[in-house]
């Protein structure tokens, strides 16, 4: 769907609902090691929430080279 120099973001499907999202791929080597911490500490926070005007974060998770996000899918204009 989309591609930087950060990352990039797919369209995926979850298997059990069938549901389409999106996740969000980031290179880990550009956050600092200060800063994982802090993210997932706001990622964890992020899923606890549910407003229509914010973002819904599923899951979260990362390996040794990357950031893996999956939120709702949106469908641009």
């Amino acid at each position: 769907m989309g591609r930087n120099e950060y990352g990039e973001t797919r369209k995926v499907i979850h298997i059990e609902s069938k549901s389409v999202r999106q996740v969000k791929i980031l290179n880990a080597k550009w956050i600092s090691k200060e800063k994982r911490e802090a993210i997932a500490n706001e990622l964890n926070l992020l899923q606890e929430l549910s407003h229509p005007n914010i973002e819904k974060i599923y899951e979260f998770f990362r390996d040794s080279q990357k950031v893996y996000i999956i939120t709702d899918f949106y469908k641009g204009l």
